[in-house]
């Protein structure tokens, strides 16, 4: 459901049930967006690609026969530039309330960091107008995701599904967002853009609160999720298995990644 960052089109009629959405028609990149990427949302919030998205999910969800296993993976667009989220989330976050790290300057960096930097005129960013893209930012994270994955959770619990089901939460990048006093991403080795959320939640089945102090990368997912359920990890397969075995051979076919 959502964004399509992982299946080739020819893939795509072969899925029992898909809903891919592009990006909506009113984030194009032009001058009705403020300088810096941020503004109220145009649409209501249900007709934007984060609600139709949850509501397809949750409508799968409940449609799901009860012995029958199944992969849902949700591709949420939000946040990400241009950053929007309806104005009544908006109003929750003041600009005084946006703190922005402390930051080595670009052009103390890198001749290429500082050419990016240059070349999206972040240097022009007043820690006013960062602060405004910032609350911005987080307030799409709330309704964007917070919000809707919250959703999905509870229609699991409601369909009595959750006791059964491994839900995987992770990204696919990150954002600046105030360090080096920039905002969205760029092909750069740094944490703000590599250090993503992977989460596991399988309540009664997976350990709360327990952490991995290893690295994890998005190629271990399939082994993981494969290990998880007491599956056969091929050999020569990218990526490795980041279960412990204390959680390993699970009886858990359903698997939900938002």
């Amino acid at each position: 459901m959502g964004k399509n960052h992982t299946f080739a089109k020819k893939v795509l009629p072969s899925l029992d049930y898909s809903q891919v959405r592009a990006r909506e028609p009113f984030r194009k990149y032009n001058a009705k967006s403020s300088p810096w990427w941020h503004d109220d949302m145009e649409w209501p919030a249900k007709r934007c690609f984060a609600s139709k998205n949850t509501k397809d999910s949750v409508r799968f969800i409940r449609n799901a026969k009860p012995d029958e296993p199944y992969f849902l993976h949700i591709s949420y667009f939000d946040p990400h530039p241009p950053y929007f989220a309806p104005a009544d989330v908006v109003k929750r976050y003041g600009v005084a309330e946006m703190k922005v790290p402390d930051y080595i300057p670009a052009k103390r960096l890198g001749a290429r960091l500082d050419e990016h930097s240059r070349a999206m005129r972040f240097a022009d960013m007043t820690p006013q107008t960062l602060k405004n893209t910032m609350r911005y930012y987080y307030a799409g994270i709330e309704w964007g995701v917070d919000q809707q994955v919250g959703l999905v959770l509870d229609a699991l619990k409601e369909t009595g599904q959750m006791a059964n089901t491994i839900v995987v939460f992770t990204s696919d990048h990150g954002d600046f967002m105030g360090h080096h006093g920039m905002v969205r991403k760029g092909m750069f080795l740094y944490d703000d853009l590599l250090h993503v959320p992977l989460i596991y939640y399988a309540p009664g089945r997976i350990p709360p609160g327990r952490r991995l102090g290893g690295l994890a990368q998005g190629v271990d997912l399939f082994s993981t999720l494969t290990d998880l359920t007491g599956g056969e990890i091929s050999q020569g397969l990218p990526g490795m298995s980041t279960a412990g075995s204390t959680t390993r051979g699970l009886n858990l076919p359903h698997f939900v990644l938002p």
